[in-house]
Formats: structure tokens, C-alpha cells, sequence
């Protein structure tokens, strides 16, 4: 059995989830990806574009099968350490390693760590 949508009940479905995914970088928690498959030449790729210019944002696509790295689509893996300046100690930061060497003013450990992403270039 095949499920079949409309071309507007898509377009509704990624509208909203583009919505949900603001909604939940506010809240500080990791947006969600969204994969599109399906035969070539089925108008994938346009009205994705269509969606993003009713949106007003930019589309940027990107082929799997053209990257080198994993690293290429969601960055490299890096250590972040929380860390309170002493000019505001009340305002946690999160700051990776290699920057944690070339800081230049005083600041003092929380003990928390955890894993990011640096975004790719």
C-alpha cells in the first residue's frame, strides 16, 4: 500500500515543521531534519525552493551523494565547556576548546561539558 499526499498537504506539513524547528531553537533544543526522497524529476527540489521563497528564506541545496565527509552536512564534533566570566558570573557561557586557550580574561569552570557541532564552513 502507497501513501500518497497532495502537493498542498506537503507543502502545509513542511511549512509546519520549518515552524516547529524555530520553535524549538528558542526553546534551546536541537531542530529536528527532514529527508525527501523519491524518483527524479517528481519536483523535489522545486517546490522545496517554492516553500522556502514563500518563507523568505534562503535555500540552499545539498546533494548526499556529492559529500566527501559527514562532517560536510551537520560540522565537526567538538567539546564545549561551560564556564562563568568574571565579569558576569551569573551568565553561563558554552565555549569550545581551542577558544578556552585564547581567552583573555578571567573565568572559572561549572564542571559541565558536553559534545557540539562546529557548523560547517
Amino acid at each position: 500500500m502507497e501513501n500518497t499526499i497532495t502537493l498542498g498537504e506537503f507543502k502545509d506539513t513542511f511549512k509546519y515543521l520549518i515552524q516547529n524547528n524555530f520553535r524549538l531553537i528558542d526553546r534551546g533544543i536541537a531542530p529536528i531534519s527532514v529527508g525527501i526522497e523519491g524518483p527524479c524529476g517528481i519536483g523535489k527540489t522545486s517546490i522545496i525552493e517554492e516553500i522556502a521563497k514563500e518563507l523568505g528564506m534562503t535555500y540552499v541545496r545539498i546533494g548526499l551523494s556529492e559529500l566527501e565527509e559527514v562532517g560536510d552536512l551537520c560540522g565537526m564534533p567538538l567539546k564545549e565547556f561551560e564556564v562563568h566570566f568574571s565579569d558576569c558570573p551569573s551568565c553561563p557561557k558554552w565555549v569550545s576548546t581551542d577558544i578556552l586557550n585564547n581567552i583573555h580574561k578571567e573565568f572559572e569552570f561549572t564542571g559541565a561539558s558536553r559534545m557540539s557541532y562546529a557548523s560547517p564552513a
